[in-house]
Protein backbone atom coordinates (compact mmCIF):
# COMPACT_ATOMS: atom_id res chain seq x y z
CA UNK A 1 0.00 0.00 0.00
CA UNK A 2 1.37 3.85 -0.99
CA UNK A 3 0.98 6.38 1.82
CA UNK A 4 0.27 9.24 0.03
CA UNK A 5 0.74 13.04 2.07
CA UNK A 6 -0.70 16.03 0.87
CA UNK A 7 0.62 19.48 2.01
CA UNK A 8 -0.54 23.34 1.88
CA UNK A 9 -0.43 26.27 4.03
CA UNK A 10 -3.71 25.95 6.33
CA UNK A 11 -4.62 21.98 5.39
CA UNK A 12 -8.51 23.00 5.11
CA UNK A 13 -9.38 23.29 1.67
CA UNK A 14 -6.97 21.93 -0.70
CA UNK A 15 -5.30 19.34 0.81
CA UNK A 16 -8.45 17.89 2.16
CA UNK A 17 -9.92 17.56 -1.08
CA UNK A 18 -7.11 15.98 -2.68
CA UNK A 19 -7.13 13.90 0.49
CA UNK A 20 -10.49 12.86 -0.42
CA UNK A 21 -9.97 11.96 -3.67
CA UNK A 22 -7.06 9.64 -3.26
CA UNK A 23 -9.40 7.90 -1.04
CA UNK A 24 -12.37 8.17 -3.27
CA UNK A 25 -10.38 6.92 -6.19
CA UNK A 26 -7.19 4.78 -4.95
CA UNK A 27 -9.21 1.77 -3.54
CA UNK A 28 -7.36 -0.20 -1.26
CA UNK A 29 -4.25 0.68 -2.52
CA UNK A 30 -3.72 4.30 -1.07
CA UNK A 31 -3.49 5.27 2.78
CA UNK A 32 -4.07 9.01 1.70
CA UNK A 33 -3.42 11.78 4.45
CA UNK A 34 -3.35 15.36 4.81
CA UNK A 35 -1.41 18.12 6.51
CA UNK A 36 -0.90 21.79 6.76
CA UNK A 37 2.51 24.04 7.45
CA UNK A 38 0.15 26.43 9.16
CA UNK A 39 -3.25 24.53 9.93
CA UNK A 40 -6.11 26.78 9.90
CA UNK A 41 -7.80 24.16 12.71
CA UNK A 42 -10.91 24.19 10.76
CA UNK A 43 -12.05 22.34 7.09
CA UNK A 44 -13.83 25.37 4.67
CA UNK A 45 -17.15 24.67 4.35
CA UNK A 46 -16.98 25.28 0.73
CA UNK A 47 -14.95 22.37 0.41
CA UNK A 48 -17.42 20.45 2.75
CA UNK A 49 -20.34 21.26 0.65
CA UNK A 50 -18.18 20.26 -2.93
CA UNK A 51 -17.22 17.28 -1.56
CA UNK A 52 -20.59 17.01 -0.54
CA UNK A 53 -22.06 17.05 -3.93
CA UNK A 54 -19.78 13.72 -4.75
CA UNK A 55 -21.14 12.08 -2.15
CA UNK A 56 -17.42 12.16 0.70
CA UNK A 57 -18.34 13.61 3.90
CA UNK A 58 -15.65 15.99 4.70
CA UNK A 59 -16.83 16.96 7.80
CA UNK A 60 -15.25 13.71 9.24
CA UNK A 61 -11.63 15.40 8.32
CA UNK A 62 -9.81 17.95 10.55
CA UNK A 63 -7.19 20.02 10.09
CA UNK A 64 -3.76 19.09 11.45
CA UNK A 65 -0.15 20.19 11.17
CA UNK A 66 3.03 18.56 9.64
CA UNK A 67 3.98 17.37 13.43
CA UNK A 68 1.48 14.97 13.11
CA UNK A 69 3.30 13.23 11.09
CA UNK A 70 6.42 13.13 12.42
CA UNK A 71 8.52 9.85 12.09
CA UNK A 72 5.78 8.68 9.27
CA UNK A 73 6.60 7.62 5.64
CA UNK A 74 4.73 9.23 2.95
CA UNK A 75 6.01 8.56 -0.73
CA UNK A 76 5.61 11.08 -2.53
CA UNK A 77 4.67 13.95 -0.68
CA UNK A 78 2.76 16.19 -2.77
CA UNK A 79 1.32 19.89 -2.44
CA UNK A 80 -1.53 21.29 -3.23
CA UNK A 81 0.22 25.33 -2.47
CA UNK A 82 -1.19 28.06 -4.49
CA UNK A 83 1.89 29.93 -1.96
CA UNK A 84 4.82 28.27 -1.89
CA UNK A 85 6.99 31.01 -0.44
CA UNK A 86 4.51 30.45 2.89
CA UNK A 87 4.12 26.62 2.61
CA UNK A 88 7.58 25.57 4.78
CA UNK A 89 7.65 22.24 3.06
CA UNK A 90 11.46 21.40 1.13
CA UNK A 91 13.40 24.04 2.85
CA UNK A 92 10.81 26.81 2.21
CA UNK A 93 9.27 25.90 -1.06
CA UNK A 94 6.62 23.60 -1.96
CA UNK A 95 6.32 23.69 -5.38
Amino acid sequence: MKTVLFVCVENSNRSQMAEAFARMHGGGGVDAMSAGSRPSGRINPKAIEAMKELGYELTTHTSKGLEAFNGRSAHPKHTACLAPERCGVDGGGCC
